[in-house]
């Protein structure tokens, strides 16, 4: 048997029935192109593997003994790949169309070593990658102080993301949505894969930054799509894990990328939240009489603070 021409890599961890429609959908629109099915299975508890078993047996499985997290669990995945082009795909998405014409992109233009399709989600609308920190220090000061000004950069690439979209058009960019990511496979060897030691979030912020450095360009292919349902695995686990891994993150990353002012970048980042959750609570005050989405303001200040304190205790941890 020939190897296939693609490679599909699926991290899965207790979502038996977003993984099972991922599938289905990649066996219902991708036609034209050879490819495989990995599935590394973070030792889910929710009958994931025997479900993918019982109706994909062609699929094939990894089985970790524990939960590696995203990175680490791809990166394993890739391993037992066969594919000259590797597509880590979420299991809470849906292929809609153009993977295809994603391969013969990429097969045609050895300068791009990363394509990504646009992103939109269960209501249509197309989903932008925001980064976890600006690369710019100046624009995360003046995050920090006047939110509004900064964020009008964020505003003006999404005008132009999505003009590119309505053209047609394939474009360079910093960073893509890491729900669907297809790397040549000589790109993705030459960065060494996913970092392991982020758990999770983050980790296209880094592989991107990481592959701009190696001389390859990010692109997106307008003429491919997927739909991205987004959560479903950070639902099976507490909430202050998703906060303290998050920041555990960003910390690794800032002492990854920017060793100089990591510390001053972690630091606005922490002190951001204060600001949130004043806000908030400006609002609570300002709209008493109202009383609309009250209670939400309430929980979004707990929210902040909790944030706050949980980032705190991440900085003063040892690696």
């Amino acid at each position: 048997m020939t190897d296939p021409q693609l490679s599909i890599i699926i991290v899965n961890y207790n979502t038996k029935d977003d993984c099972l429609q991922c599938i289905r959908s990649v066996r219902d629109r991708i036609a034209g192109v050879s490819y495989e099915i990995i599935v590394c299975d973070n030792n889910s508890s929710d009958g994931s593997v025997e479900a993918l078993r019982e109706k994909f047996p062609g699929v094939h499985i990894v089985e970790n003994k524990q939960n590696l997290g995203f990175g680490q669990a791809n990166n394993i995945g890739a391993e037992h790949a066969r594919g000259n082009i590797l597509f880590f795909l979420n299991p809470d998405t849906e292929i809609d169309y153009g993977i295809e014409s994603m391969c013969r992109y990429l097969m045609a233009h050895g300068e791009t070593g990363l394509l990504g399709p646009v992103v939109v989600d269960q209501e249509n609308k197309t989903s932008l990658f925001y980064p976890p920190v600006y690369s710019h220090l100046f624009l995360q000061i003046t995050d920090l102080l006047v939110a509004p000004a900064a964020r009008l950069s964020m505003t003006w690439k999404k005008f132009r993301y999505n003009r590119s979209i309505a053209r047609r058009e394939t474009f360079v960019t910093g960073c893509i949505i890491g729900c669907a990511m297809m790397f040549r496979r000589e790109a993705y060897e030459a960065i060494n894969g996913f970092d392991g030691d982020i758990f999770m979030y983050g980790e296209e912020f880094d592989v991107c930054r990481r592959l701009r450095k190696k001389g390859y360009q990010v692109r997106i292919l307008s003429r491919a799509r997927i739909v991205h349902y987004g959560g479903h695995s950070t639902k099976q686990v507490p909430p202050d894990f998703i906060l303290r891994t998050g920041a555990r993150s960003l910390k690794r990353l800032l002492r990854k990328h920017f060793p100089r002012s990591w510390y001053i970048r972690y630091s606005i980042e922490t002190f951001t939240h204060i600001r949130q959750a004043v806000s908030a609570g400006s609002k609570i005050v300002f709209h008493t009489r109202s009383g609309r989405n009250k209670h939400g303001r309430y929980a979004s200040v707990h929210s902040h603070i909790r944030q706050y304190k949980l980032m705190r205790e991440v900085l003063r941890e040892k690696e």
